[in-house]
């Protein structure tokens, strides 16, 4: 059984795909990559290849974009 979209954003134990997180946030999954290499956006290593992007991550990445204009 799928999780509903709303279940599945506010659990704060979620982890995304790079490609989840940028659905997520709304941008390419190379600017998640960037992002990730910039220390912008925090990520679990799974394998060499293999990164998740925690939701406590994203919502750490939300909340500095209202106040800091590097973030993005």
């Amino acid at each position: 059984m799928a999780l509903q979209e709303t279940e599945r954003v506010h659990n704060p134990h979620r982890f995304f795909t790079i490609c989840e997180a940028a659905d997520l946030l709304r941008v390419s999954a190379d600017t998640v990559r960037r992002m990730v290499r910039r220390g912008q956006l925090r990520c679990v290593v799974i394998t060499e290849r293999t990164r998740r992007i925690p939701m406590e991550a994203i919502n750490e990445l939300a909340q500095r974009g209202m106040t800091d204009e590097t973030a993005w």
